[in-house]
């Protein structure tokens, strides 16, 4: 069950190596000078014939491709596996992990997370979010969050800009600083030069595109002050017939003889055209026909047919009349909450569990909760069934804060269980402000998850009219 934090959690991971061309430049390196670029120039002011051949290459011949890379963070000893597919202005990420596949670990248990694969697409200005094989989804309707280095087809310009083609090439590194440009031949490349001030430093870019490779920037620099502060060196080859990069390397300062490099991005795996989509569609990352989308602006649930969102009330008729066939992953799962639930375990003789004393009292409530809610809003079956995904999963985000905090809730549960003898012999069970304080600010996030979550997700899944029919709590 996707988590509603999974966009935090997906863009800490995904946006950990991306750091503003700005903070760089507050921090110039000691060593001494590098060589300046200045030659005499050749044109000046206008847009660079060279980035412009550079940028209609790249939307004529990468419309539609699909990628498979890896980066590298030496500094920070990450490696994180991607896949990237565009089709036209669409785009998608998946995040596939590490070199074992871990995405992340689990909070509450201290467990791997492996082979959960993160999703994320962007089309029409709209963001989706989702996991691998998931039952609910997040919408964005105007998604403002960039995706991870924005366009992979731009990250030999500049790997941690995190921008589009067009604006990596046009945007200047602060957008009010006015900007001019230089160009000339050198050596066989076209070697640009963009000139602009930021925070009262004269800042260069430069960028030596090679003619042959379809403008390809074989090198980039940003220099300031008589230093490089950051170099970037590609690799080029032809996949398809398309010129792209198959490595790209990232230096703090110049590359230079022996220093090593703090990034590498490398294409493992390259496609362009062909039988690629012309556009990408939500089923691309997993969203099938049953599958619940909470958009987030304003807050609402619609369901997916299978084509588009519907309302409940569509859904429901859709289902009814044979006309929407549940996906592969939805019916699975509900036809795993209901042999979940004609098979209760039988009880164990061991001693409770810690984790089960605490959870006890307020999974019953819950329960008790949900039964009410099914019942007094008169849920249909799909409704029921996505209720009870709705249960389990809070019940799972409890448990998993329980185990996380178990140490602290044994230690309060020793005290409370501590007994004092009087003079006459009889024994009673004291518990002090404190503790009882200390217990109620421990459970605090139960009472959270059951307010911020239950609640609201059960509300969710209402039609219109159960909404109006709704009895005031």
């Amino acid at each position: 069950m996707l988590s509603t934090r999974l966009p935090s959690v997906v863009y800490a991971c995904f946006t950990a190596f991306v750091a503003p061309i700005a903070i760089a430049l507050c921090h110039v390196p000691l060593h001494a000078p590098d060589e300046p670029p200045t030659t005499a120039p050749s044109t000046m002011g206008a847009r660079p014939k060279a980035l412009l051949a550079l940028e209609a290459y790249r939307e004529a011949q990468i419309r539609r491709g699909y990628f498979e890379w890896t980066l590298r963070d030496m500094q920070k000893d990450r490696v994180s596996h991607s896949t990237s597919r565009f089709a036209n202005g669409d785009q998608i990420y998946t995040w596939r992990g590490d070199d074992a596949g871990i995405v992340g670990h689990n909070r509450g248990t201290g467990e791997l997370i492996v082979g959960e694969f993160r999703q994320l697409l962007r089309r029409n200005g709209e963001h989706w979010y989702g996991t691998h094989e998931s039952l609910e989804f997040r919408l964005e309707p105007s998604g403002t969050r960039k995706l991870p280095f924005g366009d992979i087809r731009t990250i030999d310009l500049e790997m941690s800009a995190g921008k589009d083609l067009h604006a990596a090439l046009w945007e200047p590194l602060i957008k009010s600083a006015p900007v001019r440009y230089e160009e000339r031949n050198e050596k066989g490349l076209h070697h640009v030069t963009r000139f602009q001030k930021v925070r009262n430093r004269d800042v260069q870019q430069h960028w030596w595109l090679d003619p042959e490779r379809g403008f390809a920037p074989v090198r980039m620099q940003i220099y300031s002050e008589g230093r490089v502060l950051r170099e970037q060196r590609a690799t080029y080859r032809q996949y398809d017939g398309v010129w792209f990069p198959q490595t790209v390397l990232e230096f703090n300062g110049a590359a230079k003889d022996g220093r090593k490099p703090t990034k590498t991005i490398t294409i493992n795996t390259a496609r362009f055209g062909g039988d690629l989509p012309e556009k990408l569609e939500p089923s691309d990352i997993g969203v099938e026909a049953g599958s619940v989308v909470y958009i987030t602006e304003p807050f609402q649930s619609k369901w997916w047919d299978g084509a588009k969102l519907v309302t409940h009330e569509q859904f429901r008729e859709g289902y009814k009349s044979g006309k929407i066939k549940l996906g592969p992953t939805v019916l699975r799962t509900h036809q795993e909450i209901d042999a979940r639930n004609a098979a209760e375990p039988a009880g164990h003789l061991q001693p409770p569990d810690i984790v089960d004393i605490i959870l006890k009292g307020f999974f019953h409530d819950w329960e008790q909760y949900v039964i009410r809610f099914k019942e007094t809003n008169r849920l249909d079956e799909a409704q029921r069934a996505s209720a009870q995904a709705v249960e389990k999963d809070c019940k799972d985000r409890a448990r998993r804060y329980v185990l996380d905090k178990r140490s602290e809730f044994e230690n309060l549960h020793g005290q409370e269980t501590r007994t004092t003898m009087d003079a006459e012999g009889k024994t009673s069970i004291v518990i002090s402000k404190d503790i009882r304080d200390r217990r109620r600010s421990l459970e605090q996030p139960l009472h959270e998850i059951f307010d911020t979550q239950l609640k609201p997700r059960l509300d969710g899944l209402l039609t219109t009219p159960q909404e109006k029919a709704k009895p005031t709590e």
